[in-house]
């Protein structure tokens, strides 16, 4: 196609000669017309446009023939402001032009389904296409270009009769639509007119929905494809972000309002005539009012008339005159526009042909300045094309050449486009600046604008012309009214009702007036005289329903309410009424539906959403309630229900501050609020301030005798100032209004106990137990009454449920508040102390227990207690305590066998192991006792046991156990010289005690008295051959004295038998490698890591054993968490030194080796570094190093040396130069120290 670009554009070029001939513009085709010398006669069109263009040209290579339609179309649509502004015309007219192309073409498409060139039977064009030389198309693709382009022309137009022209050529494609590609784009188009306007949106949803233009098709088929497109048509508006004329948006401006159009519900029932209204007006002479095929534009003013009324004009006038501005028609001037083929496609949609006019324009034009007015049934009459009644109110007599901007401003009323409507009404004023309805309808234009003084200086002036007519006045009474100036307003509805005493509207206003200056009485009078008249009036029944409401006429204000709402069910008043009467009895459900509903319609109700922010703090939602409560101040910050509702849903949010705040306020505004008065004392005795309640709760129960929550608090506030006979008085006459309160019932029973009134407490509790059976307070103060007349079982069951439900009840810090106050009290502690167990803080339980056993060591009621107590067979923790508690109690059987029990879960427990050992000690099951002990011993040392032995070897001081147990202890806390004393002590009253024997040698090993300590392993394995503590030990000593293969044979047995012994496998690992086999001494110490990670001595001898191996970042690792652990090992700075040098970071090598040596000077380290550095030529760094350490090792010539050749390479190190200026100081050469250091 690019070749052929040269002869689009002549096609394009021929196409403006041909629409200049087309228009009138140039000379044409055939011969003059009858009007204006143009070369085509009227009734042709843009029909032979195309009819010429086809055939006219050959082209280099084949195209489809629908093509060059097409693209003469997209030209059109391009260039067609352009070609208007070449040829001198108003651009108004370009979609007008384009429009009769589109439908010329689209009317051709259908008139022939499938032409020539989508045809396959057509032989030439079927072998074209087997050999590719012609385009393979779609079928009908001129169609479908068509309708794109008015889909693209639907996105830019402003004019409403542009939109209703392809509103009709969519729903004209789609019903016949040949194929689902036609249709496909046909709904496409119709969905983005939907998008323009309101009205458009709801007429296309509605033919959707019911499918009465396309029966013939699958219902199911076609929901699924509108849906598809629906989809498709957002996401291009997504992608290319065009979506600016939404539906959303044209609410925003408040050009389409629903809600608050009078005419909206109208034109949703009448779709049909509101499009067929605003194409009429475009297909009408504006001088008939007649439907016309051809128009002419006159040059000299620009004006729009039809071909048969500027015959009309022609034939009667000598001089022909524009009707409008009563210029002269230059007949030579005069632009040809074609109609004929939209009014063709449309015609089955518009009314039928008008009636010609028969009066004489010339009346119709004369006695311009007086207020002509044509009778409404004449004009009526004159017209056969229908009118709906609605718009035969709105068409107030009008001159009838006026007829046209009349309509239009009537259409753009209805669209809400109430600015157009006044600029149009202006333009007819201008030439008729006293006609009263004229006036009359732009004051009800400038009222929905918010123009108030415009409306009414025009309606000023409208009565002076016609005092009697009552319609003036009462749409002034209005204007009145939405300026708040409610007497004016009064005596203009008045006048008006004088006029018209049955009219509804003004009735119905009246009262409205009434309402809003608070005098219900006559509102209520003629809101109902209104109701009479006018039974379905929607703003009547609302505020004669809030008449109601506010007189307490629940049900009588429902029902005009809910009437109200049937006729207008997005009334936002309305539903805030209804929602709060259903919350005035108490039917929240129905109430915050209809609250939710009003604040959708108006967010900023302050009354509605405090109401339904109470409704939230009833459901306990608080979050929600303080949203709507605060927005709500926001808009009435005086609003003292708004602000006690708040305080109260504070106080339930324990927002005690905020709540005074809040509660305080609304008291300022209204003092006598027993519903706040009653809060602010509630939110007192949250906050436990005591005294100040008293005050607001007694002037509450002042004002509300009989309240009983106010006395309830009361009682409470009495009572927790121990005020018992005045507290006891409110709770006694609080439940004598309210009998079944459980949380009154609960603190009654509660003061009975304290004054040891046990059977009357017992009732009350019982009897709040029944309303609440869960209320722990109740079940603890049950429970403590039974424990208190010796009903143990009974108490502990109420105990036990009160702990279940709430293990962090308030019951333990009321005996904690006992204790402080007696703190002998036996009863008490024990009572605290099965608490504290129940709840598992078991070092609490027991201290209370042991000190309630000191107090009465004899009572039976505790082992009664500890023997009801119910633990579960896998809790460790609760065994192990019981065990102790069994223990201290000296009942030793039950000990040992929680104490087993427990150990059987966790062998591990030092506590349990401990109280095992020293029950096995009482009993005298010694062996046993030491394994317990000595478990328990490496576990967690005993200090008080220890204290226990030593006092009992001054009673037995030949108690050989004792003395083992002793020597043991003083082991585990590295007091090694008293546990060598006991040890021996005991060997000499036990001499083949192996266990004795062995920790004797351990110690041996640890003071390096090896020779001792293989004396001692060795005996005791003689006597326990298999004991793996003592062959680790014998190994490590064997290890000690550099004796590997002695070592390695004792370890590698003590591994057998404990093969997961960290310390054996630790100096196993380090034997192997001092025996330099690296891999075995590596698989031994990671297993030994894999146990315990943070040995550092492990660490340090794997991260040697990496070095060995040249794994150098390993090693690294190990080395440097060793150090961690252990900062000063020597060793590990020595490698870690080694390692850095050899990975070259010669400064932290330095560092370490430095460190290294300020701990040990004479280590190894040194010898080692020097042997590793192998110096290259020219290594500056490594001569440095190497001429640092013999610095270290006092080797100063072998320093300077190195230093001198490093400097020699490197003239500016640093490091090299200060090093040697040090050499040259330590050999007294301190001229050249000087100079070196620099």
């Amino acid at each position: 196609m690019r070749d052929d670009e040269a002869k689009f554009s002549e096609v394009w070029h021929r196409s403006k000669k041909l629409l200049r001939i087309i228009l009138g513009v140039a000379p044409g085709l055939v011969k003059k017309g009858v009007l204006h010398g143009a070369d085509l006669p009227i009734g042709n069109g843009v029909e032979l446009l195309f009819k010429h263009l086809h055939g006219a040209f050959t082209w280099k290579y084949p195209i489809s023939s629908w093509y060059y339609e097409w693209r003469t179309l997209l030209e059109l649509h391009f260039n067609i402001q352009d070609f208007l502004q070449e040829c001198l015309l108003p651009s108004k007219y370009g979609e007008s032009l384009l429009l009769e192309c589109l439908w010329c073409c689209v009317s051709k498409s259908w008139s022939n389904p499938i032409s020539q060139s989508e045809s396959l039977t057509n032989k030439k064009h079927f072998v074209n296409n087997l050999l590719g030389m012609e385009p393979l198309a779609l079928p009908h693709s001129l169609w479908f270009g068509a309708l794109d382009i008015a889909q693209a022309l639907i996105a830019k137009t402003q004019k409403d009769s542009t939109l209703g022209i392809c509103y009709y050529l969519a729903l004209e494609s789609l019903q016949k639509a040949p194929t689902s590609f036609i249709r496909f784009k046909a709904i496409e188009v119709l969905i983005r007119l939907s998008k323009r306007n309101m009205l458009f949106y709801n007429i296309i949803e509605n033919d959707f929905v019911n499918h009465r233009q396309f029966s013939d098709l699958d219902s199911v088929k076609l929901h699924q494809m509108i849906e598809a497109i629906r989809e498709k048509s957002f996401q291009d508006e997504k992608l290319v972000n065009t979506n600016k004329n939404n539906v959303d948006g044209l609410k925003e401006k408040g050009k389409v309002n629903p809600a608050n159009s009078s005419t909206s519900a109208h034109l949703l029932t009448s779709s049909d005539d509101f499009i067929s209204e605003i194409v009429t007006t475009e297909l009408s002479c504006p001088v008939t009012c007649k439907i016309s095929k051809n128009f002419q534009i006159l040059l000299c003013c620009n004006h729009l008339i039809s071909s048969e009324t500027l015959q009309q004009i022609i034939n009667n006038k000598s001089q022909s005159t524009c009707p409008f501005s009563r210029k002269i028609i230059n007949l030579n001037s005069v632009i040809n526009l074609p109609q004929s083929a939209i009014y063709q496609g449309i015609r089955n949609y518009l009314p039928e042909d008008n009636i010609n006019v028969t009066q004489d324009h010339r009346e119709n034009v004369s006695n311009d300045s007086s207020d002509e007015e044509i009778n409404l049934s004449k004009l009526k009459s004159q017209q056969k094309f229908k009118t709906t009644t609605s718009t035969v109110r709105k068409f107030f007599k009008t001159p009838k050449f006026l007829y046209s901007l009349r309509k239009k401003a009537d259409i753009a009323y209805k669209l809400g486009e109430f600015e157009t409507t006044i600029n149009i009404l202006t333009e007819i004023l201008e030439q008729y600046p006293t006609n009263y309805s004229l006036q009359y309808y732009r004051a009800k234009a400038y009222i929905e604008c918010n123009k108030f003084y415009e409306a009414i200086k025009d309606l000023n002036s409208a009565i002076k012309q016609k005092p009697y007519k009552f319609d003036a006045y009462l749409l002034r009474g209005i204007a009145y009214f939405k300026m708040n100036k409610y007497n004016e307003s009064l005596d203009d509805l008045t006048k008006s009702l004088e006029l018209e005493p049955n009219n509804a509207t003004a009735l119905s206003q009246c009262g409205i007036t009434y309402y809003m200056m608070k005098e219900y009485d006559e509102s209520l009078w003629d809101l109902t005289k209104s109701l009479e008249i006018e039974p379905n009036n929607a703003s009547a029944l609302c505020y004669r329903g809030m008449i109601y409401y506010k007189r307490k006429k629940y049900n009588e204000s429902l029902i005009d309410l809910t009437t109200s709402l049937e006729i207008e069910p997005i009334n936002a008043d309305s539903l805030s009424y209804c929602g709060i009467i259903y919350y005035m009895m108490n039917e929240y459900e129905k109430s915050l539906l209809d609250l939710t509903k009003s604040l959708e319609i108006e967010p900023n109700n302050a009354s509605a959403l405090c109401y339904r922010g109470m409704i939230y703090y009833k459901r306990e939602k608080y979050n929600e309630s303080l949203i709507d409560l605060t927005k709500s101040l926001e808009i009435e910050p005086n609003n003292a229900s708004a602000l006690n509702n708040r305080g109260i849903t504070y106080c339930m949010m324990k927002e005690y501050d905020k709540s005074l705040l809040d509660l305080t306020k609304s008291l300022e505004i209204e003092p006598n609020n027993a519903k706040a008065l009653k809060h602010r004392g509630i939110t007192y005795c949250m906050m436990k301030e005591y005294d100040k309640p008293l005050l607001d709760l007694t002037k509450s129960s002042e004002i509300e005798p009989n309240n009983a929550e106010v006395l309830n608090y009361r009682g409470m506030t009495y009572f927790m100032k121990k005020e018992y006979d005045e507290s006891l008085w409110d709770l006694t006459k609080s439940l004598e209004i309210e009998p079944n309160n459980a949380s009154v019932l609960c603190y009654r029973g509660l003061i009975y106990l304290r004054r040891e009134k046990y059977n009357e407490s017992l009732i009350d509790l019982t009897k709040s137990l029944e309303i609440e059976p869960n209320n722990t307070d109740a079940l603890n103060y049950r429970g403590m009454t039974y424990y208190m007349i010796k009903e143990y079982y009974k108490s502990f069951l109420d105990l036990t449920k009160s702990l279940n439900i709430e293990p962090n009840n308030e019951f333990l810090w009321n005996l904690t508040q006992s204790l402080e106050i007696e703190p002998i009290d036996a009863s008490a502690l024990r009572y605290r102390g099965i608490i504290y167990y129940m709840i598992k803080e078991y070092n609490k339980s027991l201290l209370d227990l042991t000190k309630s056993l000191e107090i009465e060591p004899n009572n039976a009621s505790l082992w009664n207690s500890i023997k009801l107590l119910k633990i579960k067979p896998n809790d460790a923790p609760a065994l192990r305590n019981r065990g102790i508690i069994c223990y201290i109690m000296k009942e030793y059987d039950q000990s040992l066998l929680d104490l087993t029990k427990s150990l059987d879960i966790e062998p591990d427990n030092a506590s349990a192991l401990s109280y095992l050992g020293v029950i096995y000690c009482k009993t005298k099951k010694y062996d046993k006792s030491l394994l317990d002990l000595m478990k328990s011993m490496e576990l967690v040392p005993n200090y008080e046991l220890l204290r226990n032995l030593i006092k009992s070897l001054e009673i037995e001081p030949d108690n050989a156990f004792a003395f083992r147990y002793c020597g043991i202890t003083y082991y585990m806390i590295n007091d090694y010289d008293k546990s060598l004393w006991d040890l021996t002590k005991s060997l000499e009253i036990e001499p083949n005690n192996a266990f004795a024997l062995s920790y004797r040698g351990k110690i041996y090993c640890m003071m390096k008295e090896y020779d001792k300590s293989l004396l001692d392993l060795t005996k005791s394995l003689e006597i326990e051959p298999n004991n793996a503590s003592a062959l680790n030990h014998r190994g490590i000593t064997y290890y000690m004295m550099k004796k590997y293969d002695k070592s390695l044979l004792d370890l590698t047995k003590s591994l057998k038998i404990e093969p997961n012994n960290a310390e054996a496998l630790s100096f196993h690992g380090i034997i192997y490698y001092m025996m330099k086999q690296y891999y075995k001494s590596l698989s031994d110490l990671t297993q030994s890591l894999c146990i315990k990670p943070n040995n550092a001595s492990t660490l340090c001898y794997r991260g040697m054993t990496y070095y060995m191996m040249k794994v150098y970042d390993k090693s690294l690792v190990d080395l440097t968490k060793s150090l961690e652990i252990e900062p000063n090992n020597t060793l590990a700075l020595s490698y870690r030194s080694m390692t850095y040098y050899i990975i070259r970071e010669y400064d932290k090598s330095l560092l370490d080796l430095t460190k290294s040596l300020e701990i040990e000077s004479n280590n190894e380290s040194l010898e080692i570094l020097t042997k590793l550095i192998e110096i290259k030529s020219n290594d500056a760094s490594a001569l440095t190093y190497r001429g640092i350490i013999c610095y270290i090792k006092k080797e100063y010539d072998e320093s300077l040396l190195d230093l001198t050749k490093s400097l020699e390479i490197k003239p500016n190190n640093v490091l090299a130069l200060r090093y040697r200026g040090m050499t040259y100081y330590m050999m007294k050469e301190y001229y050249e120290s000087l100079l070196g250091d620099r």
